[in-house]
């Protein structure tokens, strides 16, 4: 009987996961602005910053903090690349097998790649979907992956990604929140 129940219990999650990636607008080669607030177990209180994020068409996210500095990150298939300042870093992310997963979860959310989801984290899909709002709690599965997200929260209102919160297991957090798309 708990084994069945779980197996209801994790199609039920499926289900609605599909039906909540299903429904999300990413509109591709858009530039959607964020706040963000970042925290570590090193700062008394989280940073806020603004800024920028674009999934092109190609699968390559950028995101571009514009105030209270300039910091971006561009990811693409097997690259991360940061730049600071004046300071710009590239690593290849097929050395990083965490990282890599890490990212590849991130594009699979945009793209609503459920099976890549699936292969990675354990889903958990609140709220009924009435008046458009779910949150969508994932877990990683493997070891690496929890080294840069211990816990990956989205909320969905509507068709909208609303905000993402990102939990490490050091404490750190940062949680970017993105104004509703337009009329």
């Amino acid at each position: 009987i708990i084994l069945l129940s779980w197996l209801v219990v994790t199609n039920v999650a499926a289900a609605d996961l599909s039906e909540v990636l299903g429904g999300i607008n990413v509109q591709r080669d858009v530039v959607l602005e964020f706040d963000e607030l970042r925290m570590s177990p090193k700062l008394r209180v989280p940073v806020a910053v603004k800024g920028t994020m674009v999934f092109s068409s190609e699968g390559i996210m950028t995101k571009t903090v514009i105030e209270p500095f300039f910091e971006s990150v561009t990811i693409s298939q097997h690259t991360v690349t940061l730049a600071r300042g004046k300071k710009t870093r590239s690593m290849s992310l097929d050395a990083r097998p965490g990282l890599a997963a890490f990212y590849s979860g991130l594009r699979a959310l945009l793209s609503g790649d459920v099976a890549t989801l699936e292969r990675l984290f354990d889903a958990e899909v609140n709220g009924s979907g009435d008046h458009g709002g779910r949150t969508v709690r994932l877990s990683p599965k493997d070891a690496e992956l929890a080294q840069f997200a211990n816990l990956l929260t989205i909320i969905v209102i509507n068709s909208d990604v609303r905000s993402v919160r990102t939990e490490q297991a050091s404490g750190a957090w940062q949680e970017m929140v993105f104004a509703p798309s337009g009329p």
